[in-house]
């Protein structure tokens, strides 16, 4: 179900971008092994309310997670779904365990799938680093020099790519899920929309529980369907979650 958008709205205008990148010379025959991804963001957790840093820290759902959770799980039950990749990190592992039970599916645990590292940064609040580290800060954000023990962006932006194409590779044609992070979405939708990911930073929210489709096919390379579509959350969480998510407690 597409959400309707404003003309001037940035998923708008990524969802206008479609490129061959990645294509390969083929006969047009393999269009019929488009693969279908679904970029799935974890449910909430307690720190994603506090706007704190999670990274590699392991942070458990919260209540309004697991119900989040349930709530893919129910929208994804009539998409006939082949495979199932997870984050080995618990917000995601959880998450992924409860779509795995309603679509019948073991979750594929993948370290690449993993959020930005954010190093001595974690469990910090992101208010206090935009403050008091302005120009690190924003350095970092715009695929810079990482703060003490953290990973650049650009790095996140190769392993989790690296974790796509090896799917793609052993499930062309089929649908496949990725329960993963709001760094490791963005990492993908700049590298598929050809977007810098300091321009993603500022002008893409991702929700928690929020999930993008892109279609993979020899033919065509990447075309982007969705972006951080909520929708299917409105009946069971309320709404698609407020505006402090923008300060992304990844």
């Amino acid at each position: 179900m597409k959400v309707e958008q404003g003309i001037d709205d940035p998923k708008t205008k990524l969802l206008e971008t479609s490129l061959d990148k990645d294509r390969q010379p083929t006969d047009l025959s393999d269009k019929a092994l488009s693969t279908t991804l679904y970029l799935v963001r974890h449910g909430e957790t307690d720190w994603n309310v506090q706007g704190r840093l999670q990274g590699h820290v392991e942070v458990p759902l919260n209540e309004k997670g697991r119900l989040q959770a349930r709530s893919i799980a129910c929208w994804l039950a009539d998409k006939n779904i082949n495979v199932l990749y997870s984050s080995d990190l618990i917000r995601a592992r959880e998450t992924a365990e409860t779509i795995g039970l309603r679509i019948g599916k073991t979750p594929i645990l993948d370290q690449r799938l993993r959020e930005v590292n954010t190093g001595t940064w974690s469990g910090c609040y992101t208010r206090d680093l935009m403050e008091a580290q302005t120009t690190a800060w924003r350095t970092w954000r715009n695929g810079g020099d990482a703060p003490q023990g953290a990973e650049t962006y650009w790095n996140l932006q190769r392993r989790s790519m690296a974790a796509i194409k090896h799917a793609i590779e052993l499930f062309p044609g089929q649908a496949v899920i990725f329960v993963t992070h709001v760094g490791v979405i963005r990492a993908v939708i700049g590298h598929v929309t050809d977007m810098r990911i300091g321009e993603l930073d500022v002008s893409l929210t991702v929700p928690t529980a929020s999930t993008t489709i892109i279609e993979h096919n020899p033919v065509e390379g990447y075309v982007v369907h969705e972006i951080a579509d909520t929708s299917y959350l409105r009946s069971s969480v309320n709404a698609a979650l407020p505006v402090r998510d923008r300060q992304e407690a990844f």
